[in-house]
């Protein structure tokens, strides 16, 4: 696998700091280690070598001492080009900690006051008189915790594409409250709508777009130039950008072809951004605001940032995530004692893992363009970072054992993959009628619209920018699609009197023209 390793060193104490042995693991990690001393290079060296198939992936170290920036891999496994530094990556819902501390920082200046009421905030949103705006704010959103939903938009913002600012704001009419009552107002439930619904309120009130606030707020002062939430940018200026891929294929590693554009990014999970930008990103809250020595951002914001706001009580892949602030899930790491802040994102082809310990001045960014192995793989590595500043005893056992589960479940994924396809293949099609009685135009006023072509006597499904072939489905009159790579879903079709004249799909019924 083609590799290059560029390293970035923002002390002189680092190779000073190359050979000490590791401290007492109670001691600020900070005073052990710089992430040079770790031998990270050969960590994820001997991980691609290891894996095989893995394809991109870029890591980014704060501490005080020193800081690490590194590129391994390629960007596309087409054209091999090798990640750097400064390839940018798509990191998802990590980008939701970016639109909490834009707003957060607004607020400590008063342009948003984050504890007003919807109903005062956004008078004028055509909320259904049951959502209770009265009571739900801006913070409650940042937090998890409005107890609304809003399905059509969340889909058509972040997978189809299909929108425009006023379309989504009409849109804003069907949101309806959380049925359970454990999900209800101030329970939490991560989703990405809570975000995208107030960034459109925010821009709205004040007559700019979420993008620019961000590079207003942030990218901007803090110098972040690999940093965009605009994918036309990116390709316009010619960056180096991570294309997405998947390493759980039976035949290998290949590319998938949903690719984010402008109209799927958005501000629960819009934003590409390098991993020498990352050090920025992370030094500013383990720094409590400070970069490059200046306090560009306001400490208590920071500080603010990390405070829970709703309990969460939820695990993921490991991590125990007690609570959420904002845009940021906040627990335990492993039983050390230390406070983890972190927030991950993934999607098809592509998966960020962000955290940094407040206490032990630490924080670690891992990038992959890979939702197989590299998707499981940041993890482990992050942790074996962690572990090594922290000076674990176990630190090299876990990283060998989060290697091999990694394996194991790869292998594992990609049987069960490999046995789904062959049925698949194996099924006979339960429609009834000639393809060309299915082909037109479906559209539902929420979720959009869907194309259905005969393309090499198959049916062609389109949504926006998301596009498959259509395999048999197992029940009548029933197709399976990928629209989202590797998620199988249903569409049914319909008829009424002699003509196909709907379809259901995402729970709706698409209508055909």
């Amino acid at each position: 696998m083609p590799k290059n390793l560029v390293r970035v060193f923002s002390s002189l104490m680092v190779s000073a700091l190359f050979f000490l042995a590791f401290a007492n693991a109670t001691a600020n990690a900070a005073e052990q280690a710089a992430p040079e001393a770790i031998a990270i290079d050969k960590m994820v060296e001997d991980a691609f070598a290891q894996f095989e198939v893995m394809p991109g992936l870029a890591v980014a170290v704060y501490t005080p001492q020193g800081s690490y920036a590194s590129g391994f891999g390629v960007t596309d496994i087409e054209t091999a080009e090798a990640v750097t530094e400064d390839t940018a990556f798509y990191i998802a819902s990590s980008t939701k900690s970016m639109w909490a501390l834009a707003l957060a920082i607004q607020h400590e200046r008063g342009d948003i006051d984050l504890d007003q009421p919807l109903s005062d905030y956004a008078p004028d949103a055509p909320f259904r008189r049951s959502i209770d705006t009265d009571r739900i704010t801006p913070r409650d959103l940042l937090a998890m915790s409005s107890g609304i939903k809003n399905r059509p938009f969340v889909h058509r913002v972040a997978y189809s594409g299909e929108h425009t600012p006023e379309l989504l704001w009409d849109l804003i009419g069907t949101t309806r409250e959380n049925s359970a009552p454990e999900i209800g107002y101030g329970q939490f439930r991560y989703t990405n709508w809570n975000y995208i619904l107030l960034s459109r309120l925010v821009e709205h009130e004040q007559q700019t777009t979420w993008q620019d606030i961000l590079s207003e707020e942030i990218f901007g002062p803090l110098g972040m130039s690999r940093t965009t939430p605009f994918m036309s940018v990116a390709e316009a200026e010619g960056w180096s950008v991570a294309k997405p891929h998947s390493t759980v294929e039976p035949d290998g590693a290949a590319r998938t072809y949903l690719r984010k554009t402008d109209a799927t990014m958005h501000s629960a999970g819009g934003v590409i951004m390098s991993a020498r930008d990352a050090l920025a990103w992370l030094e500013i809250f383990v720094e409590d605001g400070t970069h490059d020595g200046k306090q560009v951002i306001p400490q208590a914001v920071i500080r603010a940032s990390r405070q829970p706001l709703t309990a969460a009580d939820t695990t993921f892949n490991g991590y125990q995530r007690d609570h959420y602030g904002l845009g940021w899930y906040i627990g335990p790491y492993r039983d050390t004692g230390h406070q983890l802040v972190h927030h991950f994102g993934s999607f098809p082809g592509a998966r960020a893992h962000v955290s940094y310990m407040p206490d032990q001045h630490i924080g670690v960014a891992v990038f992959a363009n890979d939702s197989g192995i590299g998707d499981r793989y940041v993890d482990v590595l992050a942790n074996g970072i962690y572990d090594r500043l922290l000076a674990l005893p176990e630190a090299e056992a876990n990283y060998q054992k989060g290697i091999e589960d990694v394996d194991a479940w790869a292998d594992d994924l990609r049987v069960r993959i490999a046995a789904l396809r062959s049925d698949i293949a194996s099924r006979p099609s339960t429609l009834s009628r000639p393809l060309a009685d299915y082909a037109g135009t479906y559209v539902d006023k929420e979720y959009g619209t869907i194309s259905v072509s005969v393309e090499d006597d198959r049916l062609r499904m389109t949504n926006g920018v998301m596009t498959t072939i259509a395999q048999p489905g197992t029940e009548a009159e029933t197709v399976r699609v990928e629209l989202i790579p590797l998620q199988g879903e249903i569409i049914e079709f319909k008829a009424r009197g002699p003509e196909i004249s709907q379809l259901k799909y995402e729970g709706a019924t698409f209508r055909k023209e």
